[in-house]
This record gives C-alpha cells, sequence and structure tokens, in this order.
C-alpha cells in the first residue's frame, strides 16, 4: 500500500509539474520553478515501485527491464525537457543499486554515467529528433519550443 501510495503521488505531483511546465513553456515565472521542484519530488516517487521490485528480482532479465524504463524515463525527460525529472529519477535507482546490488554497482553507475554524459552534450540535439519523432498528442504544441536538427540545416 505505500508504494502505490507513493506512485500516486508521484504522478499527482507529475501531472501538476506538467500544468505549470505548459503554461509557462519558454520558463520564463515562478511556474517553472515550481514545475522543476515538483518533477524533483515525482521522479523519484513514480521511480520507487518498478525499481525496488525489479531489483528485488534479481535476475537479468529484471535488470534489462529496469534499463527499458530508465530510457523510457530518458525519452520522457528529453520530451518535457526537464533534466531535473531525469537527474533524480536515475539517482534514485543508483541509490537502489549500490544498497542492493554492490557487486553490479561500479558497471552500471559507469555506463550510466557514460550514457548521461552523452545525454547532456547532444540534449537539444536529441529533443529535436525526439520531438520530431513524436506524434501529436495534447499539449506538444505547449511544451517548450524545440527545432527538428534537419530543419534548422536547411535554414542555414
Amino acid at each position: 500500500p505505500f508504494a502505490i501510495t507513493t506512485v500516486l503521488c508521484g504522478l499527482i505531483a507529475l501531472a501538476i509539474a506538467l500544468r505549470f511546465d505548459t503554461s509557462d513553456p519558454h520558463r520564463m515565472t515562478r511556474r517553472a520553478a515550481s514545475g522543476f521542484w515538483l518533477h524533483v519530488i515525482a521522479a523519484p516517487a513514480i521511480v520507487n515501485t518498478l525499481a525496488v521490485s525489479l531489483i528485488d528480482v534479481d535476475s537479468t532479465l529484471s535488470l534489462l527491464v529496469l534499463a527499458l524504463f530508465l530510457i523510457i524515463i530518458s525519452i520522457f525527460a528529453v520530451a518535457i525537457d526537464r533534466r531535473s525529472f531525469l537527474i533524480s529519477g536515475i539517482g534514485y535507482v543508483i541509490f537502489l543499486i549500490g544498497v542492493i546490488a554492490e557487486d553490479a554497482m561500479a558497471l552500471f553507475a559507469l555506463l550510466l554515467g557514460v550514457f548521461l554524459v552523452f545525454l547532456g552534450a547532444k540534449w537539444q540535439e536529441i529533443r529535436g529528433r525526439v520531438m520530431g519523432m513524436l506524434p501529436e498528442f495534447p499539449g506538444k504544441t505547449r511544451l517548450p519550443p524545440w527545432t527538428h536538427p534537419d530543419k534548422s540545416k536547411d535554414t542555414e
């Protein structure tokens, strides 16, 4: 019950954060700061149940599912242009793995670190590609602006 409550609270915080974000796509007002902190709270709360459940299974398949989930979280964070959601969610998973699976911690942290450095270095380009590939959905045009990398080359 506690885990389910945590996930529900995380989803509620995420919904409110997205409402703040879509009301201020250029992140110029106090709503952007409120959205930031709500994402910092929402990500670990949402990741908690799935990560703990998968790590408790202690199998290669469960770790692959966790890796897939982290990729989905990363794509979501890129789409909404919130690094805070990505870092707080993944940071929580690193903590869990360090506590539960000490043997795999060094390799996992190294691979995750490489992934995060790459993502940070190419954030805008990756975001442009992700947003270009995503179908239209409610609120897509109210997210922070993006430029599709292929289209920006045509204008140079």
